[in-house]
C-alpha cells in the first residue's frame, strides 16, 4: 500500500496504439488491478502513474500495458 511517507515515484508512459476513450479505459481497468500502484491519469496516448517501487516495478506496469494490447514506448 502507498503511503504518505513511502518513496513513491511519479512516472508518465507514452504509449502507442491508442485511439479512442474505450483504449484509455482498458489501460486504465488493467492498472487498477495492480496493488500498490495510483492511476493518476490517463489519457490518449500516454499513463501518469504513481507506485513505491519495493512493491511494484516499472517493469511490472509496462508489462501490463502491452498484456492490454498497447506498446509503451521508451
Amino acid at each position: 500500500m502507498i503511503t504518505a511517507d513511502s518513496n513513491n515515484r511519479a512516472e508518465e508512459f507514452a504509449i502507442d496504439g491508442m485511439g479512442c476513450d474505450h483504449c484509455r479505459r482498458a489501460i486504465e481497468s488493467a492498472l487498477q488491478k495492480i496493488p500498490g500502484l495510483i492511476v493518476r491519469r490517463i489519457a490518449i496516448g500516454s499513463a501518469s502513474v504513481d507506485y513505491d517501487p519495493v512493491d511494484v516495478t516499472r517493469n511490472e506496469i509496462v508489462a501490463t500495458i502491452e498484456a492490454a494490447g498497447y506498446t509503451v514506448r521508451t
